[in-house]
């Protein structure tokens, strides 16, 4: 069983670097289609990016991960942040529309 460990451990560490291909509407409307971090849905928690927010200073409160969870929006690092599922993957906010079930 000892060996079997490495192995998985390897496994769940190329799961983690798999980047998705996300589609969603920049600031503008304009439908865009980027990489995202594996983590920045919550393991396929959230779904319909709506916003990308870059905010490095928050690495120092959040760390490298937080499923933040539904936020109504407003002011955040000097932009204006979206309502929806909030996921904090340094450096960058991701909000996503819809919690999947």
């Amino acid at each position: 069983m000892r060996t079997v460990l490495p192995i998985v451990s390897v496994f769940v560490g190329l799961i983690s670097l798999v980047q998705p291909i996300v589609s969603y509407a920049d600031k503008d409307g304009l439908e865009k289609s980027i990489d995202v971090p594996a983590a920045a849905n919550a393991t396929g928690r959230y779904s319909n990016l709506v916003q990308i927010l870059p905010c490095a200073t928050d690495q120092a409160t959040y760390g490298k991960f937080n499923d933040y969870g539904y936020w109504g929006g407003g002011a955040w690092c000097g932009q204006v942040g979206r309502a929806g599922y909030w996921v904090w993957v340094a450096p960058n906010w991701y909000v996503w529309k819809t919690q999947n079930k």
